[in-house]
């Protein structure tokens, strides 16, 4: 089976992570999942995350650098999943149609229900910054 190429935004601010949840109609209804999508013909996965976030949430974000990268098999599909730690490009809060977008604590992050795919790079994200309280600027 082809997997799908998905760019996913991690975006980091003042030790707060960007969460939002799956539309219940989506693949994975009612999860918890970082800004991103499937990428568009020719698109790199970093492209995507950042035209991903913007358009799910209005913030304009630049990449930091890759996280993580995998191919995950979910029963329905395949994913070939690139997440990305990504800052904001001027700081702001989320515009209210970005809902069901919000700022969480990164410590929250293993408590929210996040898909299969996910787990690793939440693994990564929890050893990186248990020691640090304030993640990227």
């Amino acid at each position: 089976m082809t997997s799908i190429p998905i760019g996913i935004a991690v975006v980091l601010s003042q030790g707060r992570v960007l969460v939002g949840t799956r539309d219940q109609d989506a693949h994975l209804g009612g999860q918890a999942e970082f800004p991103g999508g499937k990428c568009e013909a020719g698109e790199s996965a970093a492209k995507c995350a950042i035209r991903e976030c913007l358009e799910e949430t209005g913030l304009q974000v630049e990449i930091a650098e890759r996280l993580h990268q995998e191919v995950f098999e979910y029963p329905d599909r395949t994913v070939s999943l690139t997440f990305y730690l990504c800052r904001l490009v001027e700081a702001a809060a989320p515009h209210p149609s970005a809902l069901p977008f919000e700022w969480v604590e990164l410590e929250t992050l293993p408590a929210r229900n996040f898909p299969s795919g996910n787990q690793a790079v939440l693994r990564i994200l929890a050893d990186r910054f248990k020691s640090e309280s304030q993640g990227l600027h």
